[in-house]
């Protein structure tokens, strides 16, 4: 069996060659740091300005109420994974938290864990994101990537626009975080 080094790592992360997610490398550790995608941030604004402009006539109020519902579903399922991951090659351990704060407040009142370490992790998958991305040609599928302990349910760590790359992330840390032997300098 060859010695995983970090370095073959780190080499394997880069020839998936990801624009978003963006990899940072920094003394054994894998920073995944997600953007948000254009689509997602000029649908939201679409949402918002169709629900001001319901907001001003009593007539249409209940409109507006169900597209702030509509809107709230698709904030959560768009920027759910817009996070700062680090992945510890030394202390074997991945914190995780989210660019919007209120996705963090949330993380800690329903208990869900930022700090997981490589031997507490049960899975690591992808999944398809959002259903409603069948229906509109220009909204793309999203990919979440998933990182499942022992004790927790799934923690939606990044998302990618390609299959392709989910599944290339999800080989490349299966190999490497869930291997038991460690990897070394």
């Amino acid at each position: 069996m060859e010695a995983l080094t970090f370095s073959a790592f780190q080499r394997e992360l880069e020839d998936i060659e990801l624009d978003n997610p963006e990899l940072k490398f920094n003394n054994r550790s894998v920073k995944i740091i997600t953007s948000p995608f254009l689509a997602d941030i000029l649908g939201q604004l679409l949402l918002w300005i169709i629900i001001i402009c319901l907001n001003h006539n009593t007539a249409t109020f209940f409109g507006a109420i169900l597209f702030l519902g509509f809107s709230l579903y698709l904030f959560y399922f768009s920027f759910i994974g817009l996070g700062i991951c680090q992945i510890d090659c030394i202390s074997k351990k991945i914190t995780y938290k989210n660019r919007i704060i209120i996705f963090n407040v949330l993380r800690k009142i329903f208990g869900f864990k930022s700090l997981i370490d490589f031997s507490e992790i049960k899975e690591i998958s992808y999944k398809e994101g959002l259903l409603l991305d069948r229906f509109s040609s220009s909204y793309n599928t999203r990919y979440q990537l998933l990182i499942e302990t022992h004790s927790r349910p799934g923690v939606i760590i990044t998302q990618f626009k390609t299959e392709e790359s989910a599944k290339k992330m999800v080989q490349v840390l299966e190999k490497y975080i869930l291997n038991n032997e460690k990897i070394i300098a």
